[in-house]
């Protein structure tokens, strides 16, 4: 069947997704609707782009309708949106929380698109109606199906679950379209009326998304929905910056204040280092990092942090060891790959922790190191400085990302702090 909106795409967007000017409203399931499609309103227009974020069905639904009448609304000026959408992970913002996956709405301003009537009563098979039981991956590609074989397809769902189901497979069916055939969509969303399912019933209100190809745009994705250049898969910091900002961190430094601390100085452009004598410090400074991850990925940004042994001379004759750590703002890392996971504890010697995880980088394993107390943790990166150097010979390095761990012990519920080694190729 030959269709007139096969021809159709849809506008690139103008502006680029991790521009520091588009912003990210958090929408929770008390969230109005029309007051937050009002802040994307006003967002799309000054900015010509927003990102808003969601956990959970609630939150989720409350989201998509706020963009639609967003769209219905800028419609009556002659202006529309379109979405990418993709999942991401909110870190945890201290010890009491664990990590998130959220969903994640990159909303950018479009010219209105017309791609004909569309007739509800008739089964048209570009139409994929989403049930709260629909299992996404099943969803997302007969959605992939539809769009390759049709260049259009529109995904309807009714009631908060289904719009989750919804949301989720047309986001795994963009990262995949992207990833496996290098085609761009964008997802428009409209609110529709459809008929009950009894003849009694009347009505109903449902939230529907046409998908179509993107016109031409080269669009950078990470592990959040952005693509990276494939010569460069992981972060390399340039370490020989010319500005260090120093940051003391002591054992009763405040971790959330710590964290203020390196966020704010991050955002200048210029590394921090910190310096580190003791397990009680190197702890405070490992969960403040943790911290600063959650403050960071508001805005689609990470840290990448580096560990080494220096020596401090306090007067001419002492010299004493300690462990500096300078971190870089980055863009959010790729973490992928065969994973081999390391228990550290406070009696671990850091030679043969550093021999073992020298060994997972060479043979090209993604190693997490995971660390229960400040004895565990000051062994766990003095292993890592170790590993470091053991690694120079290789022209191998790696930087450190930390997070948050529950674990589940014989004793109750502990918090743990997990460090994953990205491997930088010299």
């Amino acid at each position: 069947m030959n269709h007139p909106v096969d021809r159709i795409v849809a506008p690139a967007p103008q502006v680029d997704p991790q521009s520091p000017t588009i912003q990210v409203l958090r929408v929770a399931t008390t969230t109005t609707s029309k007051n937050t499609s009002q802040a994307v309103e006003k967002r799309v227009v000054d900015y010509g782009g927003v990102k808003l974020q969601a956990v959970g069905a609630g939150s989720v639904n409350q989201a998509v309708k706020s963009i639609a009448i967003a769209r219905k609304s800028l419609e009556t000026v002659g202006r529309s949106l379109a979405v990418f959408h993709s999942f991401i992970h909110i870190a945890a913002r201290d010890e009491a929380e664990e990590e998130r996956s959220a969903l994640q709405f990159f909303v950018y301003l479009s010219p209105p698109l017309q791609w004909g009537t569309f007739d509800a009563r008739v089964n048209d098979p570009r139409l994929v109606r989403v049930s709260p039981k629909g299992e996404s991956r099943t969803l997302a590609s007969l959605i992939e199906s539809r769009l390759n074989n049709d260049g259009l397809v529109r995904v309807q769902g009714v009631g908060p679950a289904s719009v989750n189901q919804a949301v989720k497979s047309i986001a795994i069916a963009q990262r995949h379209l992207l990833e496996a055939f290098h085609l761009d969509t964008a997802a428009i969303p409209e609110f529709v009326h459809i008929a009950g399912l009894h003849p009694s019933d009347g009505e109903r209100s449902a939230l529907r998304w046409t998908l179509l190809p993107l016109s031409t745009w080269h669009r950078p994705v990470t592990s959040n929905g952005w693509r990276v250049d494939p010569d460069a898969l992981s972060f390399q910091a340039d370490k020989s910056a010319p500005k260090l900002q120093q940051l003391k961190v002591a054992a009763t430094s405040d971790p959330k204040s710590v964290a203020g601390a390196i966020t704010s100085r991050l955002h200048t452009g210029d590394p921090v280092c910190i310096t580190l004598m003791g397990p009680t410090c190197v702890n405070q400074m490992v969960k403040a990092l943790c911290i600063a991850r959650g403050n960071l990925t508001e805005n689609s940004l990470d840290i990448a942090a580096y560990v080494s042994f220096v020596h401090l001379s306090p007067d001419a004759h002492t010299e004493r060891s300690a462990l500096q750590t300078i971190v870089f703002l980055s863009p959010p890392h790729m973490l992928g790959g065969l994973t081999q996971e390391f228990k550290v504890s406070g009696h671990s010697d850091p030679k043969g922790v550093a021999g073992a995880l020298a060994n997972g980088i060479r043979e090209g394993k993604l190693c997490k190191v995971e660390s229960l107390g400040p004895a565990s943790i000051g062994q766990a990166m003095k292993g890592l400085a170790i590993a470091r150097a053991n690694l120079e010979g290789d022209h191998i390095d790696f930087f450190f990302v930390p997070q948050f761990r529950t674990l589940f012990l014989s004793n109750g519920r502990r918090s743990a702090l997990e460090l994953t080694l990205v491997a930088v190729h010299e």
